[in-house]
């Protein structure tokens, strides 16, 4: 599944981050990337990142994306979705 969302929480453990992210066709979810994987894609609240993800469960039963793939939207980019009408 590829997604363009905005990060709207970080919540960083020792071997894995949650982000949890919104955009208008999914509404709010949560993505989980292993910080092994990730450890070098910086990005802040408010970033639009453009990800690749499967479907997934945590521990607890709870419905997540696994990260496979991930790029910060730059603001140029983000301006050109814009204009093709991508909701983020």
């Amino acid at each position: 599944m590829n997604l363009i969302v905005r990060v709207i929480n970080i919540r960083k453990h020792k071997k894995v981050t949650f982000l949890d992210v919104h955009n208008s066709d999914i509404g709010h979810q949560q993505i989980k990337l292993n910080n092994s994987e990730f450890i070098k894609e910086e990005f802040k609240l408010g970033d639009i990142i453009e990800c690749e993800c499967d479907s997934a469960k945590t521990e607890k039963g709870i419905d997540i994306l696994n990260l496979k793939k991930m790029v910060v939207v730059q603001l140029q980019e983000m301006l050109v979705l814009k204009m093709l009408k991508v909701n983020v």
